[in-house]
């Protein structure tokens, strides 16, 4: 049965598979018998030799052999032709060669069944009846291909194949009946499969592959009866019934998707033929797209034959927004990566406040028209509110360090605030030493520069009072020293007009009296004093010397006139009535005052307080009938003044 089946695979006669061919002794080569050589028969011996090398890839090793044998009695001949003789010695050992290749080859294929053989015996030891079925096979299929296998060779190799067909069986015999069994248990899976499963699709699958299980255990040659398929088939068909309804609604929804892809398709051709490409809105055109190309993915699959198709013809539209879309993502990123540099640039700015104001518009060129991957458009966000916080932060620490600095200038004002309280407790000797020192308190609060907004207000009015209360307590020095040197002036004013006096009576004077008095005057103001030594010296110059004193009493009259104007200005001032007398006087001096006022010219000299006191005691002698009047209007007006300025 095995020699059946190795002459079945090449359609040979057993015969033929067992031996190689062999040729007769009377055969002829091209008409010519070669069972002698004669000598006339070289030429033949060269055509037959090259005929063989050229022929097929196999040699005939028996002709090879009977070749040899018409050279070798040909060689004996002494006539041979010497170029033949050379080729027919060139062409022998190409086919020595060519045949010794050919046995190693043939042994080696022939070392292979061996291999083989073991490896067969091997699987059926393990009773691995597929591993032997194809090692069985294999070994035929090499065993046919090899061409010169000597007979006692080849049956060997056939003997041990029939040695091992025994167990073969019994493994198939083992298979079939496997075989059955798996068939009734698919058969009643099948039956019941709708009991363990209630999806659809994968009942549809599992008969699927039910059904090719069995095809394939058909091909294998353990094909079941009739009657057992009959019924698998009508399990199947019976199973499969409930999934037509299924597999119906899948090529509804099918034939929908197929339309709703169309209608994305042109709906996004539409757009982007209306599309003005010259001042596109980015935003609204990738937002269209992006919805397109989510709803194309949540499509489910479409008809077989619109697939491709539509998928073209979305890939070819897609990439059209894409082209002008990556551009401007492209540029849009460049611009807002030069926005980053641009607010980098802003750290090193030294004035804070600049570059917050700077940050501000640059905030608002932050905008986004096409949007990239969500990692690179979050790498460049954080770079963008980085480098914002970075402005804020450096912000933020020049803020700390100003109100750091408005602090310890806050603490200098009240150091100034807290001197200048406890100084003005203290007894100054002079309002001079006041004044400078207020003035260095005036320069350093100026120097100090601002306090917190908070404390501003509060550390300005502590100031204002403490400042306040030194300019009051030098006010009263300066009143203080002022009344001291208006009482000299007074004494001086005093001293001159009783000499005058004496001189207007013709009396003596004692003159060492009046030296020892006004030396015991106390100090006066360097030009006040002048003033009152001339008008001192005039009058003891007057007691000697008539023509002196002739001279004096001519102006008394003018004196008095100067004196009684710096009256009246004084009353004015200290809002005192004049003399009736002297009502016109007074009315014209208020006109002039109030023309100087509007600034026009005015004949009457206007003068402060302190020139018309010093004027009225330093212009000189005044006629004695008027000196006590004089007195008189003065004291109220003094008095009106210093009650005024407390």
């Amino acid at each position: 049965m095995l020699l059946a089946g190795v002459a079945r695979l090449y359609d040979k006669p057993i015969e033929k598979c067992m031996e190689p061919d062999k040729l007769s002794a009377n055969e002829e080569v091209s008409g010519t018998s070669l069972t002698t050589a004669p000598k006339n028969h070289t030429e033949d011996l060269l055509n037959h030799l090259e005929s063989l090398l050229n022929g097929n890839k196999v040699i005939d090793e028996h002709r090879a052999k009977y070749l040899r044998k018409s050279w070798d009695s040909l060689k004996q001949d002494n006539k041979v032709d010497i170029s033949a003789l050379a080729k027919l010695e060139k062409g022998f050992e190409v086919l020595r060669e060519r045949i010794h290749q050919q046995v190693e080859e043939r042994n080696g294929r022939y070392a292979e069944i061996e291999q083989g053989l073991a490896r067969l015996k091997t699987a059926l030891s393990a009773d691995d009846l597929k591993s032997s079925q194809e090692l069985e096979q294999l070994i035929i299929s090499k065993l046919n291909r090899i061409q010169g296998l000597s007979s006692q060779r080849r049956q060997k190799i056939i003997g041990e194949l029939e040695a091992f067909q025994p167990k073969i069986k019994k493994l198939a015999s083992w298979r079939h009946w496997g075989t059955v069994q798996a068939r009734e248990k698919i058969i009643k899976e099948i039956q019941n499969i709708h009991d363990s499963e209630t999806d659809l699709e994968k009942v549809a699958t599992r008969i699927k592959q039910a059904r090719e299980q069995w095809k394939q255990w058909d091909n294998t040659g353990e094909g079941g009866n009739k009657k057992l398929y009959l019924t698998f088939d009508q399990a199947c068909t019976a199973a499969y019934e409930p999934c037509k309804a299924l597999f119906e609604t899948q090529r509804k929804q099918r034939e929908e998707s197929s339309r709703s892809r169309l209608n994305i398709c042109e709906f996004l051709e539409n757009e982007y033929e209306k599309t003005d490409w010259r001042e596109p809105n980015w935003k609204n055109i990738q937002k269209n797209v992006r919805e397109q190309v989510s709803r194309w993915r949540k499509l489910g699959p479409a008809e077989y034959k619109d697939r491709k198709p539509s998928n073209r013809r979305f890939e070819k539209i897609i990439e059209k927004f894409e082209g002008p879309l990556d551009r401007e993502r492209k540029r849009n990123l460049n611009q807002r990566q030069e926005l980053v540099a641009e607010i980098n640039r802003l750290v090193d700015l030294e004035d804070t406040r600049k570059a917050i104001a700077e940050l501000q518009p640059l905030k608002k060129k932050w905008l986004v028209t096409v949007s990239g991957r969500r990692k690179q458009e979050q790498t460049v966000w954080k770079q963008f509110t980085s480098a914002c916080d970075a402005v804020y932060e450096k912000s933020r620490q020049s803020k700390k360090a100003f109100d750091q600095q408005l602090n310890l200038q806050l603490e200098i004002k009240q150091q100034i605030c807290s001197e200048i309280e406890a100084k003005v407790q203290e007894k100054y000797p002079e309002a001079a030493a006041l004044t400078t020192q207020i003035n260095q308190w005036t320069d350093r609060w100026s120097q100090s520069g601002r306090a917190p907004k908070a404390n501003a207000k509060q550390i300005e009015k502590r100031f204002g009072d403490a400042i306040g209360e030194a300019r009051k307590l030098r006010a009263q020095l300066e009143q203080a020293d002022q009344s001291k040197n208006d009482q000299v002036l007074f004494d001086c004013a005093a001293l001159c007009s009783a000499i005058e006096r004496q001189v207007f009576e013709h009396c003596a004077l004692d003159l060492d009296s009046i030296n020892k008095c006004w030396q015991q005057l106390g100090p006066i103001e360097q030009s006040l004093h002048s003033a009152m030594q001339a008008r001192l010296d005039q009058a003891v110059t007057a007691a000697t010397d008539s023509s002196q004193r002739r001279k004096l009493e001519d102006i008394l009259t003018r004196n008095f006139e100067l004196v009684n104007g710096y009256l009246l200005q004084l009353e004015i001032n200290a809002g005192v009535d004049s003399p009736t007398t002297y009502t016109k006087q007074r009315m014209a001096l208020q006109i002039g005052r109030l023309s100087n006022a509007m600034g026009k010219a005015s004949e009457q000299e206007l003068l402060n307080n302190r020139e018309l006191i010093n004027r009225i005691h330093t212009t000189g002698a005044l006629p004695p009938d008027c000196q006590m009047e004089v007195d008189k209007r003065f004291n109220q007006c003094y008095i009106a003044l210093y009650n005024d300025n407390h």
